[in-house]
Parts: structure tokens; sequence; C-alpha cells
């Protein structure tokens, strides 16, 4: 499998971030090297999964958010490889459609997509890194299945699990409204066409736009126009709303789960607010100088150092339990006071 010159943690992740230049030559290294991409059946449906690095590598699983996909992480995933055999999932949502969506079942297609990856293969469960919405499915499975990974990582992630039992802050709330109801995507006559109009939710700043026009040409997907004509639409499920199965959410368990860490962009208008709160004390954290909600995407490189680092004190340390009496329920309960 082809490499990539990588990053080293002594490089000034900020600075190289910011020269566009070198950043976008980065970049184009990165997503040259094609990972394996490999169809994983799970409950009927096929689930695009994204692999790089060498199998018996301790693993580690990228999970997006919502209006994502696994190719968010295509300029990430190579240079995560060297040391660790990385996958990344695109949930169903935003591939091959369910008639229904849950935590559960998210959590299922993470399981059978990182056995599927050999991620298991090192002898140690992976590491799971989930970006806001994924990092929702992080947290469901470390309290759920805390025997499939070894830490998680979540990366700039409001931590809401179903049912809500607290007054959620103004950020938070308009990000759950996007949940709330189904949409009706525009159907465009040509991908240019199409990508211009891309926007991001939150919406925030970012300079690179040649990161932005890539994941917004691997957020499409082939339909007829009206006119009967081919035509080009975002490729996530419009009525995933309506389609969320509540019911399908298994009991959070109250075992201790694995270390978990926080990566929050120092300037996102949803996270940043809220990372000092009491009850996030018990995560580790990383501030990310500079970034917004879209870490992977306006500080991609600042991001790769983090995660590295951060994985690579997981796989040196033993798995610690964490204190007793906090369910990853509560872990932003203290955000109350706050909103």
């Amino acid at each position: 499998m082809k490499t990539v010159n990588s990053i080293r943690e002594d490089d000034d992740p900020t600075l190289s971030s910011n020269d566009r230049g070198s950043l976008e030559e980065w970049f184009n290294e990165g997503i040259s090297c094609a990972p394996e991409r490999l169809s994983v059946s799970v409950e009927g449906v096929e689930i695009e999964t994204l692999v790089w690095g060498k199998e018996g590598a301790p693993g580690v699983l990228l999970v997006h958010g919502l209006n994502a996909h696994a190719d968010w992480w295509s300029h990430i995933g190579p240079h995560l490889a060297e040391g660790f055999r990385v996958a990344a999932v695109t949930l169903s949502f935003a591939g091959a459609w369910r008639e229904r969506y849950s935590y559960e079942g998210f959590a299922n297609e993470l399981w059978e997509c990182a056995q599927a990856a050999s991620l298991y293969d090192s002898g140690r469960p992976p590491a799971y890194v989930g970006h806001s919405f994924g990092g929702n499915q992080v947290v469901y499975t470390a309290r759920r299945y805390p025997e499939r990974l070894s830490s998680g990582i979540l990366v700039d992630c409001g931590i809401v699990l179903p049912p809500p039992t607290y007054p959620m802050p103004k950020a938070y709330a308009e990000s759950e409204a996007l949940m709330s109801r189904d949409r009706r995507y525009r159907v465009y006559d040509t991908v240019e066409e199409a990508i211009a109009h891309y926007r991001f939710e939150p919406p925030q700043p970012c300079d690179h736009r040649f990161i932005v026009e890539h994941v917004a040409r691997k957020s499409l997907r082939g339909v007829p126009t009206n006119s009967g004509q081919a035509g080009w639409t975002w490729r996530y499920d419009p009525q995933i709303s309506s389609k969320w199965d509540l019911s399908r959410t298994a009991s959070i368990s109250e075992t201790h789960p694995p270390p978990m860490a926080h990566v929050w962009g120092e300037r996102s208008a949803r996270t940043a607010p809220f990372c000092h709160a009491p009850s996030m004390l018990d995560l580790k954290r990383v501030g990310i100088p500079l970034a917004h909600h879209h870490v992977m995407l306006d500080q991609p490189v600042a991001l790769i150092a983090a995660l590295r680092h951060r994985n690579k004190l997981a796989a040196r340390a033993r798995r610690r339990p964490a204190r007793a009496g906090r369910p990853t329920q509560m872990i932003i309960a203290g955000l109350r006071r706050r909103s």
C-alpha cells in the first residue's frame, strides 16, 4: 500500500495548516493514497468502509458526523495509518438508506465494519473516533458495549444521548432541531452547480476550498431531474428524522466505560463555550487553535497530531475504570447550570 510523508509531532500544526500552498500539496498527497474500499453487509444494508494501514497494527475506527460520510476522513486516514490500522465508515443514512435508524443499529454497523476491516487483529480492541453526531455513536457503544473499544475520542461532540433529561444549551438545541424534521433536497443539473451550493451545518468559515470541494463532490448521488435528465443531489437520507427509532435504543450500561477524550475546536460555536463545564472534567481534553466545528476540514494537520498523540497514549496505557457514578448521559448534564 502506498505511504505518505507524514507530519511529525514536533512540527507546528497550526502553522502548517495555515500555509495554503503546502497544505494543498499535503492534502493531495494524502488522498492519492487510495484506501481499500469494502462493502460490508449489516442487517441487509451494504455499508461503505475505507481502510488504510497494515493488518495487525492497533486499530482506529473513524466515524463521521451528520450530513457527512467516510470520505470526510479520506485525507486524515492515510496520515494516521503510520503505526495504525485505520478504517472510516459511512453510516447507513449517508449511503444505502434503511427503513429505520437507531443508536443500536449504528453500533452494529460500527462493530461489523471494524471486524471486516481487521481492526481487532492486534489482539486489542480499536480506538473509536467520532466527530459530532458520530461522537454520540462512540459514546453509545462505549456505554453499551465497552468491550468493543479500547478508548474513545470525541471530536467537537455535544455528547447528547437519548432521551435527554436535562435542558440543552441553545447551540445543542439548534443542532438537535436538524433531526426533528425531514428535508427536501434540491436536484442540480451538474456536479459543479451542486458543489457551488454546498454549505456546512452548522455554518462556519473554511479557507481550504480544495478540501470543501472534495467532501462536497463525494456527498453527491445521481438522480433524474424533473425533465428526466441526469441530475445530482445530496446522498443523505432526507427522512432520517421520521425514521429514527428510539425503541431500538438499548439501556445504557452502568459499567465503567473505556477511557474517553474530547478534541474540540476552540472557535467552534457549537462546542467551545461548554468545554470547561464541571461535568466535562472527567474527559481528557485537547483544544485545537483556530478550529471551528468541522475540525478535519479547517485544521486537519492539528487534528491528526492530536489524534496521533491520544492514540499513542491509549495504546501504551492499560484500561483504567472511570470514576463511579458518572454515567455518560450525565457528562454534560452540568451544562444546565450554564445555559
